[in-house]
């Protein structure tokens, strides 16, 4: 079983369920992508997960849970949910 899939861009590891696309805006000079999603992992297997994944995938980490790749930027916030772990995926990418 693949550890990932992908949903337009933004990988999403295997153990999320929910996944809800909010937002997506694309015009000539900027794109945005925000997916919300839950699990019953922790943040700490989540963000391990995203930092070896993202890495590997050619990403550079820029702060904390903010990875840049060319013009693409991911950000990655995570919140507790009584037992769920609640993670949005903010994706921007300018084209100037």
């Amino acid at each position: 079983k693949d550890a990932c899939r992908s949903r337009k861009s933004v990988i999403i590891m295997e153990g999320f369920m929910d996944v809800e696309e909010v937002a997506n805006f694309d015009n000539p000079t900027e794109k945005l992508l925000i997916l919300n999603a839950k699990t019953t992992l922790s943040e700490k297997e989540v963000l391990k997960f995203y930092n070896t994944t993202l890495n590997n995938l050619g990403w550079n980490k820029q702060g904390k849970n903010t990875f840049k790749r060319g013009k693409d930027t991911l950000q990655i916030e995570c919140h507790t949910e009584g037992k769920n772990l609640s993670v949005q995926f903010t994706l921007t990418q300018e084209n100037n």
